[in-house]
């Protein structure tokens, strides 16, 4: 039977053993990188909040969305350290959005699929009155 330290190297680097991995641990940010980013997820929600009160029609949705999206990739990316992470958390991460993206779109096609009979219904609904 192999010792724990043999076997897996990173784990007795873990566990104080003189063998090292190529993990570093932890990566800490400065307050300076900290505070920026915090400074710009404030900005970019008073940007919200400002296009809310300007009537763009149907842009006004899709700036939102481009705000919100500015503001995951802030937060995922420093925040929750993602930048400094391996790519397979990345990838994970695309893929997952790519997922929500693909079922979102079927929802919107699905809805899209009614709207002439909804149409209908209220023609009628008025002309009763």
């Amino acid at each position: 039977m192999t010792s724990i330290s043999s076997a897996h190297p990173e784990r007795s680097a873990a566990a104080g053993g003189a063998e090292s991995s190529d993990h570093s641990g932890t990566h800490v940010l400065s307050p300076k990188v900290l505070l920026s980013t915090a400074g710009a997820l404030f900005g970019l929600t008073v940007l919200t909040v400002a296009v809310s009160l300007v009537d763009l029609g149907h842009l006004n949705i899709a700036v939102a969305l481009g705000v919100a999206t500015v503001k995951a990739i802030l937060v995922a990316g420093w925040f929750m350290h993602l930048r400094y992470e391996g790519r397979f958390n990345l990838v994970v991460l695309v893929g997952c959005a790519l997922f929500a993206m693909f079922m979102i779109g079927f929802i919107v096609f699905d809805t899209t699929e009614y709207q002439p009979d909804l149409r209908a219904h209220d023609a009628a609904q008025v002309q009763k009155k």
